[in-house]
């Protein structure tokens, strides 16, 4: 499904993104959203029905084994992680963020 990415000169996104490039090479069907919410605070998103079965904890710990190589000081600005299908998305409020997102006051 590709990438969706709302700020293009923001190195750190750039990171988070390079980070998780290897989890969507191995699973194509997957999507990654990720945007800047203010200064201090990075959300991603990444939907994918494969997720569909694991508990949150074990889908986390999936998807950190690809953060985890990244700074301190990047991963600190990693506010929100969703990690959704796509039939999860129709009744997360999370991802009304992602979908609508409401502009810092920041």
């Amino acid at each position: 499904m590709g990438r969706k990415k709302r700020e293009q000169n923001d190195a750190v996104l750039r990171e988070i993104q390079d980070a998780l490039k290897s989890y969507l090479d191995e699973h194509p069907k997957a999507s990654l959203s990720l945007y800047r919410q203010n200064l201090a605070s990075i959300r991603v998103r990444i939907i994918d029905a494969e997720f569909s079965g694991l508990s949150q904890g074990q889908r986390h710990e999936l998807i950190w084994s690809y953060l985890e190589p990244l700074s301190e000081e990047t991963l600190s600005e990693l506010t929100i992680l969703l990690l959704l299908t796509p039939s999860e998305t129709k009744r997360s409020i999370a991802n009304l963020d992602f979908e609508h997102p409401i502009p810092s006051m920041l």
